[in-house]
């Protein structure tokens, strides 16, 4: 954390901290929010080396509803995390919206959401889907290839005959969309870490969701 305050000249808000599985979040004296990601450095390679970073490749994006992302910095974990890369961005403060719980509470509050947002969630998937690019969605820091997702699905189905995989449609996708990583009552899609080419149900789904069904692409 002392690091990260040096390299971006900002005060962290100890009373504003997010901790989760492998990033630290928390709100700067410059009002913006800081997000530091933990990777090994063995996820950057293979068919994910050079496609950079997913939050500063997300400027890119047009049409869609996310936080602005205004500078990063990565470094190596050497000498204690010799094969591990450490990553900050520093990305818009979200105001006036809260992330959508993932508790108990989740179902009352996505019920309770207007049709606008599910309209507006509607329209910056389509814009998403619709953006042409190199990159390879990484979910749980792994790419999205044709192998992974049909041995994903002969695990579940092991019954399973030919899936015909040069069937399937690759579109861009945000990769983690789940009800953690967007806000209400205003649309904000956060996490932009893992988007992009990936195996998915298309947009058109989200037309049809309610409380009850998962937003992560098929």
């Amino acid at each position: 954390m002392d690091r990260v305050e040096q390299m971006l000249d900002v005060r962290l808000d100890p009373d504003s901290v997010v901790r989760k599985r492998r990033t630290i979040g928390a709100v700067t004296s410059a009002g913006s929010w800081v997000r530091i990601e933990l990777r090994g450095s063995e996820r950057m390679a293979g068919p994910v080396a050079g496609q950079g970073w997913g939050f500063e490749a997300a400027e890119a994006l047009t049409g869609v509803a996310r936080p602005q992302w205004f500078r990063g910095a990565s470094w190596r974990g050497e000498p204690l995390r010799p094969a591990t890369v450490w990553r900050v961005d520093e990305v818009e403060l979200i105001r006036g919206a809260e992330p959508i719980r993932t508790k108990a509470e989740w179902l009352e509050e996505a019920d309770a959401l207007p049709q606008r947002w599910w309209d507006d969630l509607g329209t910056s998937l389509e814009a998403l889907a619709a953006t042409d690019t190199s990159r390879l969605a990484t979910p749980d820091c792994q790419p999205v290839t044709t192998a992974r997702v049909e041995a994903e699905i002969r695990r579940v189905f092991p019954g399973l005959e030919d899936l015909h995989p040069e069937r399937w449609q690759w579109m861009t996708a945000h990769a983690d969309l789940g009800w953690a990583n967007v806000t209400g009552p205003r649309l904000w899609i956060t996490d932009w870490e893992d988007w992009g080419r990936a195996i998915t149900t298309g947009p058109e789904a989200v037309r049809h969701m309610r409380p009850g069904v998962t937003l992560q692409p098929a």
